[in-house]
């Protein structure tokens, strides 16, 4: 049974305090259902992250397709504060899908499910089993 399936008691997702990396979502200007879901899951779990809008600002779409091969949003990247490229190159796709694939420092279209685990790796939240948690 995962995180998600729990009925009773379901797990209380934290921000821990690490500020020398910061979570960046590339994202559009008009976005999709994936990007609505990850900000409404980001928002619930108050998750400090910062936006990069591919739509806006110059060079994003570019980094993005060279990263992606796409323009698939949301893109979470794990970046230096204030810098919009991840801290180390992401794993390279090696003809695998992007959408939710894990590639270190860089996660594409991820569900809530996977997006908490490419949080948890980067020790970005932590979590705590609470009955009163919704």
């Amino acid at each position: 049974m995962n995180l998600f399936q729990r009925k009773r008691q379901r797990p209380f997702i934290y921000p821990t305090e690490r500020r020398d990396i910061e979570l960046v979502m590339y994202a559009r200007t008009f976005g999709c259902w994936d990007q609505a879901r990850a900000e409404a899951w980001l928002r619930e779990h108050s998750i400090p992250y910062r936006v990069v809008d591919i739509s806006r600002e110059p060079g994003a779409a570019e980094r993005l397709l060279h990263w992606v091969g796409y323009l698939s949003v949301p893109t979470f990247i794990i970046a230096r504060p204030g810098e919009d490229e991840p801290i180390a190159p992401p794993e390279p796709l090696n003809g695998r899908r992007p959408r939710g694939l894990h590639r270190g420092t860089l996660i594409t279209e991820p569900s809530n499910e996977q997006l908490l685990a490419f949080l948890l790796d980067h020790k970005l939240v932590a979590i705590a089993d609470n009955e009163l948690a919704v």
